[in-house]
């Protein structure tokens, strides 16, 4: 069976459907089961999660060539994939919730106050926030900007705008409930949606703008001319003076229009530098309302890292025990081949060589026709002891016959010569070592008490050897 990287090289390099599908089928149980346990059982958002985690592994694939394993980075890719679907259903929830609020809001099932009620006191209201959440609610309720634009003009994020939009009804709710005009915020906030934009006469921006100009205009005139009344006739002489060194004058006149300017410049900086540092202690503020949520995230990447190293340990543990698996498979080969090869064998173990320990074959002899050992009434009537025991050494050959029996261990000799007798008369299953019939080494314990003589039976024997 081919791995999982050579799977993906062939998806790679020869865009081939049935080794992508391959591995689709391999890791799904992983992917889909992970997947389920995440989303808190929702089969559907799995089946959504599992199908985004093989289309990033199809679009990813020629990065991944050189992992033997992709369990683990499938495993993570699930873990994300999913915190995004749960993410996105949390924020449907919301909105689902927040259009709920406003069905009730519109079917009069939340006190909505009256406008009459609110209006005499809504400035005192908004005069008392400060002036960041007074920004918020003027721009969002009356002028009745979208929070992207109102997050561009405080220098935050749109989600960022939403939220202090939000708070700051919240603050203006409470100090309208301690005038006695009590609502929730979400009735507030469609009263001031509605009410609170009023309609500006046509026309009215070109008259006021027109006035403005015309009264600057005439403020410099008027100016000047007092100016030259309140003169004494020694300033009007000096005037005079003046009038005759026209080009002097003039000189001066740049000059004093240099330093005005300047002097704008440096208060327009100093408005630069003020505005800096407001957008500043707005981005300080959005991101200690963000800290919790970095917060979690790094929780989330303590959790992944502690999951990263518990997957190493096993990955290291595996290869120990497969490691341990070839040494036992390298030393139970060695024990075969110095059988095979044994030229020590006893003279009376010879013909049936080579012989191998039960643990060096790929087929261990099974016991096919059994005898319990059997005494007769005189030894039994002779008295053999309450508790009888015996252990019988022997070879069965590539025939299945046990040969050369040895007793030892026997607490008598009768019950050695029974199990002796009864041994002989056992045939197996040879063992087998790839195929082909060899002779085995084992040994038989036999334990039996005199009531089990009394009735006839004995202990199964059980075949053992080193």
């Amino acid at each position: 069976m081919s791995d999982d990287a050579t799977l993906l090289q062939r998806y790679v390099q020869e865009r081939s459907e049935t080794a992508f599908a391959e591995l689709v089928n391999r890791h799904l149980g992983l992917v889909y089961q992970a997947a389920l346990r995440q989303t808190g059982g929702d089969a559907h958002g799995a089946q959504d999660v599992a199908q985004a985690v093989f289309v990033d592994l199809a679009r990813k694939a020629s990065s991944l060539t050189q992992r033997p394993v992709l369990s683990g980075w499938l495993y993570t890719s699930t873990r994300y994939a999913a915190a995004q679907v749960v993410r996105g259903e949390q924020r449907r929830r919301v909105r689902e919730e927040k259009a709920q609020i406003m069905s009730e809001l519109t079917s009069d099932s939340s006190p909505v106050p009256d406008w009459n009620r609110l209006r005499p006191v809504i400035d005192d209201a908004l005069h008392q926030l400060n002036e960041r959440d007074r920004d918020a609610v003027l721009l969002r309720f009356f002028e009745g900007k979208p929070f992207s634009e109102i997050g561009a003009k405080l220098a935050v994020s749109e989600d960022a705008a939403r939220v202090r939009v939000d708070r700051a009804l919240d603050k203006l709710r409470t100090l309208l409930s301690r005038r006695g005009v009590t609502s929730t915020s979400a009735a507030l906030a469609v009263l001031l949606a509605n009410e609170a934009v009023a309609s500006v006469p046509a026309g009215l921006g070109l008259k006021i703008t027109g006035a403005a100009l015309a009264a600057a205009t005439a403020t410099g005139g008027t100016t000047a001319l007092a100016t030259f009344i309140g003169m004494t006739k020694l300033q009007i002489g000096l005037a005079a003076a003046l009038v005759v060194a026209g080009g002097t004058l003039i000189v001066q006149q740049q000059q004093a229009r240099g330093a005005v300017r300047a002097q704008i410049a440096e208060l327009l900086q100093q408005q630069d530098r003020l505005i800096r540092l407001n957008q500043a202690n707005d981005t300080a503020a959005q991101s200690l309302q963000e800290a919790p949520r970095i917060q979690s995230n790094l929780t989330d990447l303590s959790k992944l890292r502690a999951e990263v190293k518990e997957l190493q340990e096993k990955k290291e543990e595996g290869e120990s025990y497969k490691a341990n698996l070839a040494q036992i498979a390298r030393q139970r080969e060695a024990r075969r081949r110095a059988a095979f090869s044994n030229p020590n064998l006893k003279s009376d173990e010879q013909p049936f060589g080579p012989i191998l320990a039960p643990s060096d074959l790929d087929e261990r002899p099974k016991p096919i026709t059994t005898v319990e050992p059997v005494f007769s009434k005189e030894q039994d009537a002779a008295g053999i002891g309450e508790r009888l025991e015996a252990t019988a050494h022997f070879i069965v050959d590539q025939i299945g016959i046990p040969r050369n029996i040895r007793i030892t261990d026997a607490t008598n000799p009768e019950f050695a010569a029974a199990v002796e007798k009864a041994v002989s008369q056992w045939v197996f299953s040879p063992g087998r070592v790839n195929g082909q019939a060899v002779s085995t080494r084992l040994t038989a314990p036999f334990r039996m008490n005199k009531k089990d003589l009394a009735r006839g039976r004995t202990a199964a024997p059980a075949s053992s050897g080193p």
